[in-house]
């Protein structure tokens, strides 16, 4: 078990580093906040399921810890697989013996789902930026006949909600 552990600890090492990828690559202000409060989960609670660990099975070793390399595309992805890496350990982790190390984990996952939510939004208020910035720079948007009766339709819809 101690080593599906220590697995688990190196996994979350790779995930610390390539979470500092996407900080210092966010695509805005809340996206590179959001970033570092998650490296802080992650290794907060990376610190306590070693700790715990420890304590089970005697302190790790210099040179113990292996960090597993990791590549994704976007802070999104990242948090999606983390999830899944921690799901499939936390399925690992049974017995009255780990029962600490259960909880630690049930409540990393309730942060992580709560980031994934974040990052959502972090994304969606980029775009709606974005969109906004380009309509008050006045630029030419080129709309076909089907998206600009889209468009029109759904201006009327929110102008008749509002009443």
């Amino acid at each position: 078990m101690k080593q599906n552990i220590m697995k688990y600890i190196d996994i979350l090492e790779g995930y610390k580093s390539y979470i500092k990828n996407c900080h210092w690559s966010a695509k805005n202000m809340n996206e590179h906040k959001l970033c570092d409060e998650i490296a802080d989960t992650i290794s907060e609670n990376q610190d306590e399921i070693a700790e715990i660990a420890q304590g089970l099975f005697g302190q790790i070793k210099m040179k113990e810890l292996k960090p597993k390399g990791m590549n994704f595309s976007s802070t999104k992805e990242l948090l999606k697989q983390l999830i899944n890496d921690t799901n499939k350990f936390y399925k690992t982790i049974n017995g009255d013996k780990f029962i600490g190390m259960r909880s630690v984990v049930e409540a990393f996952l309730g942060e992580l789902n709560k980031y994934q939510y974040l990052i959502d939004l972090c994304l969606k208020e980029d775009i709606n930026r974005r969109l906004k910035s380009n309509l008050t720079e006045r630029k030419q948007i080129s709309l076909n006949e089907r998206e600009l009766r889209s468009l029109i339709r759904e201006s009327i819809n929110n102008v008749l909600s509002r009443r």
